[in-house]
């Protein structure tokens, strides 16, 4: 399967750089200007308000650095780490100007990723000696793909695919719009055709929305079986 574990530095700048631009439109924080001094330092103390599970503090940091390169960390817990309620996640010192510019991105950053681990994680403990594995979905916050991916990963989940270009992934539309029609015996033949075409660009996964379409994917080749909205007694 793809590598989420990692979060690339490219996507971490990339992200940073979008939420700053939206919160500043390459101006400045006019409301800490005319109330703060220029050189006034001071010290910011992140800390967790609820249980969780720690993600995204690589994001943050950079967020607090992209206003201050020379920002001090006073501490910092590592992404994975257990948090209870009043944990301190982070705490930082430098110029109050850049202190307060970063504040809701970094901590926007912080709540999400940190929200998407900890649920993963509670899905994760929950099956845990089933020899069920949680997969993520391409259905992520648009521009944020491998950051909620990687939060996945940080809370004991696998990645499913990346993008549309690493896996194939037949679905009902797939087949309703396949060369092979919809006739009897088309959904097999979909199947097959795409693992043909598959062949050294990975394994192929098919939406199934019956038993009888189940049965067709293995018989067709796939490598991977997505059971679609089936009751447990289907399944």
């Amino acid at each position: 399967m793809p590598n989420s574990a990692q979060l690339p530095e490219e996507s971490i700048r990339e992200a940073v750089q979008r939420a700053l631009e939206e919160d500043l439109q390459g101006r400045e924080d006019i409301t800490t200007r005319a109330v703060v001094p220029e050189d006034r330092m001071a010290q910011a103390r992140v800390f967790a308000r609820s249980p969780g599970l720690l993600a995204g503090m690589p994001v943050a940091l950079e967020v607090f650095r992209a206003l201050d390169p020379q920002v001090q960390v006073v501490h910092a817990l590592r992404d994975g780490a257990s948090l209870e309620e009043g944990t301190d996640l982070l705490v930082l010192r430098g110029r109050a100007w850049g202190l307060l510019g970063a504040e809701r991105s970094a901590l926007n950053f912080l709540a999400k990723l940190s929200g998407i681990a900890t649920m993963t994680r509670a899905f994760v403990d929950r099956l845990a000696g089933t020899g069920v594995v949680i997969l993520e979905t391409r259905k992520t916050t648009p521009g944020l793909r491998r950051l909620e991916k990687y939060a996945v990963s940080v809370g004991g989940g696998e990645n499913h695919r990346l993008g549309l270009y690493d896996k194939i992934l037949l679905k009902e539309n797939h087949f309703a719009l396949s060369v092979e029609g919809t006739g009897p015996g088309a959904y097999k033949r979909t199947v097959a055709r795409a693992v043909r075409y598959a062949r050294g660009k990975g394994p192929v996964a098919a939406e199934a929305r019956t038993p009888e379409e189940a049965l067709a994917a293995v018989e067709g080749g796939a490598d991977i079986i997505l059971l679609d909205n089936m009751s447990p007694p289907e399944l």
